[in-house]
């Protein structure tokens, strides 16, 4: 071991140990960063999914609620509302 120190020094070659050990400081920071950023995203994906989800549960009530208010009456017009405001006329 020694030996293998001394030709390090006449080879003048940086300690491969060290080194590594300085680099592992940076990989640790990266990786704790990378961390926080996908933690970050998976909220922001998430809000954003349910925010759509619920634009998208609206739009079907009120297709579905005009379909069964076409389907039900189609000869009389009757003005329907339900509690979001949707106005239901069926055609002659």
């Amino acid at each position: 071991m020694l030996v293998s120190l001394q030709e390090a020094f006449r080879a003048k070659r940086p300690f491969v140990h060290i080194s590594r050990l300085h680099n592992m400081l940076y990989a640790y920071g990266a990786t704790v960063v990378e961390i926080v950023r996908r933690k970050e995203f998976a909220r922001f994906f998430y809000q954003r999914a349910q925010s759509i989800l619920e634009v998208m549960a609206k739009l079907s009530y009120v297709a579905l609620f005009r379909l069964t208010c076409l389907q039900s009456d189609p000869v009389t017009e009757s003005a329907l509302a339900n509690e979001s405001g949707v106005r239901c006329i069926a055609a002659n």
